[in-house]
């Protein structure tokens, strides 16, 4: 392809840049006003009193990582607050290598991940605005699309619910597509920008989003790739792929730094297998199709019970942005591009109904990895892309009218005329049609409907809620002033600058008009510190584990205050961990509780795996009328919710505070062995065997003869990447520590090496012989020298490439567009 070298920024260019990036700062903070006016605020959702992603975990994820990279001069590798030990490096979303998350460094997660948010949301505007500017869009229509995507409704709905790593992928999504077009026209560095975009949307922490563009820009360039055969191009053809393996590639030298330790955690997680595609395909309902005219069509947020994932399910895209779409479709259908984003969008859409979709059904059987994703609905992140892209048309498409006949003009107004009547009527019939609705009865035709389950996790909305929300009167007067509105572009063309004005204004009420409704804010001061339970904790619990629900001690206070707790919020745990959870509760399934969503009960729990787990206290919501035995009451009280939402008052919770008088050490010797037996049952094993008298293991290290007795060893250090142990054996045997063993811990016996392996099948256990020892456990995850030197070479590798290309650069003007077989319609001229 003919290198296409960049036009040379005018002063006048640079002006209108700025322009457009202060009104996309402007729209940016119009679109999330609520913290605008509350700065100090943390931004959430009304649903579930503000409790969401971000306050369940990401706030203490991110603490997590900035406190301890900052100790240790490197991203921690392990937790061991939660689940009895897990890997942080690895797991998906704790972006541990994203350079924005540099900034919770210098300021605490609690203040600054809102604005982080909102930072993302910014640059999502910006990238929109040079993608629409790149492929010709004028001024005004770049802009607009700018403000479509930043505040795009299915965006603001996952930041009311705190998906920090989605949004925060979703902000690189333009930035990919413009990428690509560099890369596409051959231009120096398209490689190199290709590569940047995608391992930086890959550190930011959420793998699906990315995974979905990966994929559409690959089929985007073997189209490029078969108009180039068409040519008979060949040997452009096997450069151009050349080039793209190239990209691919560097992108995985880049990002081996963090995807190796992923890699490893997903074989070792419950998704290990990936999903079946019922499991996997859960997504949209041909009820949400209502909510492209109106997103309150099936419910608000905070009918969570009766409108569950409604961030997942919302179709909506605002409707004088879907009517520019469809405009700029029309006009410009002959584009390449306007024909690609448009084939993205339906095709995108088609794809978020999940399984039971022809388009997603194909998918699922034909490209590779996408069984290790759920909720296909979050395609909907590139479909709001796309409807942002063809909305700049849309704009453009408009101006065109400059240009029409009076005949044509004529024509298309009196088409809009009879829509706008037809809507009119609509209208009224729906204000004399609709009931009245009253609190909490709009859903009634979900009241009846079954709990979601594995097999059925999200119910199905009758036909009649959504012939009722096709009844919403407000939905079809907005839908007239939208079209008044291009009525008016066109009857007045002259006039264009002050419909322009109105087109801002008319999708500026619309989304702030929806994030008044899916945003709130928790003030700082409401913000729970200190409870009564963290102190008792603290003062108690020094290396003994806990059991306790997030309502009464979080993520976020457990992991600042190193309390060991047995719960965390992993919706994609290890095996291992779900076997402990199976052995200690003896439930069929214990997502809810291991998540710490559910209530404490000591009367499920299996006492002597609590015992070998060194489970000290329990904490319950209440206290029990009758004590099992093996635990003690020690306290009880009040405390307020962790956060409470701007405006409302904060209700106590009670809580009863149960020691468990009869706890192993967390670490011990013992010395008899009993080995694994083959199509064990682990969950079984584990609640049947006696810790005191036997470890299980694989093999026996230790030569045969008398072995020790069990007997308690001292923690002497305990920090997140390393513990060290101090042992005395009359006799050769085995050291246990009741953390979870994993790939990468390693030990040293008096500063020699010996084997780690599982103890008691999901434990730690050492090999030690008669004496004194000091064992040190050490945690080294996949991401060290190798890794570092591999990311290094790529760098620096990327680097002369990108240079060398500059180097060559041509003076070649090429045509802003596809491969020579196909042809870009002209655009029409920029407004400013």
């Amino acid at each position: 392809m003919a290198p296409t070298p960049q036009p040379q920024l005018s002063g006048n260019r640079l002006l209108t840049t700025l322009a457009a990036w202060l009104c996309l700062g402007i729209a940016t903070l119009a679109c999330f006003f609520p913290l605008a006016f509350h700065p100090r605020d943390l931004l959430v959702g009304p649903q579930r009193g503000g409790a969401n992603d971000l306050t369940l975990v990401f706030l203490a994820s991110r603490s997590f990582l900035a406190d301890e990279s900052a100790g240790i001069g490197q991203p921690p590798g392990w937790n061991p607050y939660a689940l009895a030990g897990v890997p942080f490096l690895g797991n998906p979303q704790a972006a541990s290598f994203y350079p924005p998350n540099w900034i919770f460094r210098a300021f605490e997660p609690l203040r600054a991940a809102s604005w982080f948010l909102v930072l993302h949301h910014f640059w999502a505007g910006i990238g929109t605005y040079h993608l629409c500017r790149r492929i010709r869009c004028s001024w005004f229509g770049s802009l607009l699309a700018g403000i479509i995507f930043l505040a795009a409704p299915y965006l603001v709905a996952h930041s009311g619910e705190g998906h920090l790593p989605q949004i925060s992928v979703a902000a690189w999504l333009p930035w990919g597509f413009l990428a690509y077009l560099r890369f596409q026209n051959g231009l120096p560095g398209g490689i190199a920008a290709v590569a940047t975009v995608l391992s930086l949307a890959f550190f930011a922490g959420h793998a699906q989003e990315l995974y979905y563009l990966v994929v559409i820009l690959t089929i985007f360039v073997a189209i490029d790739a078969w108009q180039l055969v068409r040519g008979k191009l060949y040997r452009e053809t096997a450069r151009y792929l050349g080039n793209w393996i190239l990209a691919g590639t560097t992108v995985v030298g880049l990002v081996l730094i963090d995807l190796a330790p992923i890699v490893l955690y997903t074989t070792k997680a419950i998704r290990s297998s990936g999903l079946s595609a019922e499991q996997g395909g859960v997504g949209i309902q041909l009820a949400n199709l209502t909510q492209l005219l109106n997103p309150w069509g099936l419910g608000y947020p905070v009918d969570h019970s009766t409108v569950p994932f409604f961030a997942e399910m919302i179709t909506h895209f605002g409707l004088l942005p879907l009517l520019l779409a469809v405009i700029g479709t029309a006009q410009f259908r002959r584009h390449y591009l306007v024909r690609r984003f448009a084939w993205l969008w339906i095709l995108g859409m088609l794809f978020a109904f999940g399984s039971g979709s022809p388009v997603f059904e194909a998918a699922y059987r034909v490209i590779p990895g996408l069984t290790f994703f759920r909720a296909p609905s979050r395609i909907l992140f590139l479909c709001s892309l796309a409807v942002a892209v063809l909305a700049a048309y849309g704009v453009d498409a408009l101006t065109v009218s400059l240009e029409l006949t009076d005949q044509q003009r004529q024509r298309r107004l009196r088409w809009l005329i009879a829509a706008i009547a037809v809507t009119i009527g609509i209208g009224v019939a729906a204000s004399a049609l609709r009931p009245s609705d009253t609190a909490g009865s709009h859903l009634t035709g979900l009241d009846n409907q079954p709990a979601p389950t594995a097999a059925n996790p999200i119910p199905q909305i009758p036909l009649s809620v959504a012939s009722r929300a096709l009844l919403r009167p407000d939905s079809w007067f907005l839908l007239c002033y939208s079209l008044t509105l291009i009525t008016a572009c066109l009857w007045k063309p002259t006039h264009r600058s002050w419909w322009q004005i109105g087109i801002v204004v008319m999708c500026g009420v619309e989304f702030c008009a929806f994030s008044k409704t899916v945003l709130r804010t928790i003030p700082p001061e409401s913000v729970r510190t200190d409870s009564p339970l963290v102190t008792f904790l603290r003062d108690h619990a020094e290396n003994d584990r806990i059991a306790a629900p997030q309502i009464l001690v979080s993520d976020r206070e457990a992991w600042t205050h190193d309390i060991q707790k047995l719960e965390a919020y992993e919706p994609v745990p290890l095996l291992g961990t779900v076997n402990v959870w199976l052995a200690l509760t003896g439930l069929p399934e214990v997502g809810q509780q291991l998540m710490g969503f559910e209530q404490v009960n000591l009367r499920r729990m299996h006492k002597p795996f609590a015992d070998l787990l060194g489970l000290r206290y329990a904490i319950t919501t209440e206290e029990l009328p009758k004590i099992p035995p093996g635990w003690e009451f020690r306290e009880s009280g009040e405390i307020p919710p962790e956060f409470t939402l701007r405006g409302q008052r904060a209700e106590t919770t009670g809580y009863a505070i149960y020691e468990n008088t009869t706890p192993l050490p967390r670490a011990f010797v013992v010395g008899q062995v009993s080995l694994i037996e083959p199509d064990l049952d682990v969950v079984t094993r584990l609640r049947s065997f006696k810790p005191t008298e036997e470890v299980i293991l694989q093999q026996d290290l230790l030569p045969a003869g008398p072995r020790c007795q069990f007997a308690a060893a001292t923690i002497t250090k305990y920090s997140t990447d390393s513990v060290t142990v101090e042992a005395t054996l009359d006799q050769p045997g085995y050291l246990v520590l009741s953390d979870t063993w994993y790939s990468g811990w390693t030990a040293k016996d008096n500063e020699q090496p010996v084997p780690c392996v599982p103890g008691n099948l999901v434990f730690r256990a050492v090999p030690l012989s008669a004496g004194q020892h000091v064992v040190e456990f050490r945690y080294e995850s996949l991401a060290h020298q190798s890794m570092l030197i591999i990311l290094s070479s790529t760098i620096a590798i990327l680097l002369a490439a990108t240079a060398m290309s500059f180097a060559r650069r041509t003076s070649v003007r090429p045509s802003d567009g596809p491969p020579p077989a196909e042809t870009a319609t002209p655009r029409p001229a920029d407004s400013v």
